[in-house]
């Protein structure tokens, strides 16, 4: 995932049509740096704040697919814990205030996996991504406390923007919703279930209120959970089965809207700490016409058995991170301290 991620970083549309040439980084990847060489130099184990923008481009069409300047800026590390090695090369000579304009073919970034390749792009097109470096920290603290100043000044503004463009793609599958909801109902009815509907369309069954207010978008939320098809009845995914090899809790970050499928947004909004129900989510707020490999089918009603066994703020829980990494932190350099002594 990481790997397309960084595919997919896009930055200043104008930057595009620069007149200097393109290196190239492997895997097809080329690239080229817009600097003025006055800002601090990045280095190994800096954090950075960007902004990015996404484009594609094929002969006569360009679509622009993403865009975070009307959002928080983002936040990485320049390590190689989260950058393949080709963008390790490419930021290696990166500065604050830099722009780093990268492009791939189609052909390239979806070698691996056609499917995931979206229906507008075409082989022989080019994904062109761009970063515009805005602040270089020296550590994790300072990121953190830069996020969170973000987070306070911008996070409503910027929830209720992912918010209203996440209703009006739902709107585009209002038919697929209806008919799917035609047969859950069915399914519910014959069941004699007894159930809410969230906003978007999620069917929800409560078995346990849980207690304190109802989780909101400044929420992070830690959820134990079941999934299996309405169909089949056949479980696809679950966190409390060892046997699917990720046996903890889920975190959830409310505010991050698409980290989620668009029903467990839908119905965690209607749940408390504590809170313990059966979901059942129409297709389009789930998978969609493309499914999951190789669980879940193409326009797949699906049930969740969830249990939300956390609920805290994201200040907290960014005060939580924190106090971890820094215990973390201390204990490898006290162990590093120890292995120096010994020698």
């Amino acid at each position: 995932m990481k790997y397309f991620t960084y595919i997919l970083i896009i930055c200043i549309l104008g930057l595009v049509s620069c007149t200097s040439p393109y290196k190239k980084a492997g895997n097809g990847i080329e690239y080229k740096i817009v600097s003025d060489s006055r800002g601090k130099k990045l280095s190994y184990g800096n954090f950075f704040e960007f902004h990015m923008k996404q484009m594609y481009k094929n002969g006569k069409v360009d679509t622009l697919t993403g865009d975070t300047r009307d959002y928080i800026p983002r936040m990485d590390t320049y390590d190689s814990s989260t950058m393949p090695p080709a963008y390790l090369n490419i930021f290696s000579d990166a500065r604050n205030g830099d722009s780093i304009v990268v492009r791939m073919l189609t052909d390239s970034a979806y070698k691996q996996d056609e499917q995931q390749m979206p229906a507008y792009m075409t082989p022989g097109g080019y994904i062109y991504t761009t970063v515009k470096i805005l602040n270089i920290f020296d550590n994790r603290y300072q990121a953190d406390s830069a996020s969170r100043a973000e987070l306070k000044i911008n996070g409503f503004n910027i929830y209720n923007k992912l918010l209203s463009k996440t209703e009006k793609e739902i709107e585009k599958d209002k038919l697929q919703i209806e008919a799917d909801s035609k047969k859950i109902t069915s399914w519910l009815d014959k069941n004699n279930t007894r159930y809410t509907r969230g906003k978007w369309g999620t069917f929800i069954v409560v078995h346990d209120e849980g207690t304190g207010e109802k989780i909101g978008f400044n929420n992070v939320v830690a959820v134990n959970y079941t999934g299996r098809s309405l169909d089949s009845g056949k479980i696809f995914d679950s966190n409390i089965d060892p046997k699917f090899k990720h046996a903890e809790p889920l975190e959830v970050t409310m505010s991050h809207l698409g980290n989620i499928i668009r029903g467990w947004t839908d119905a965690l909004m209607h749940l408390k700490n504590g809170s313990k129900a059966t979901i059942y989510i129409p297709s389009s707020l789930g998978y969609g016409k493309k499914g999951k490999f190789p669980g879940i089918q193409p326009n797949e009603n699906l049930i969740f058995e969830i249990e939300v066994i956390n609920v805290i703020t994201e200040d907290h829980a960014l005060e939580v991170a924190n106090d971890t990494r820094r215990r973390d932190e201390e204990a490898r350099k006290k162990m590093l301290d120890s292995l120096r002594k010994s020698k």
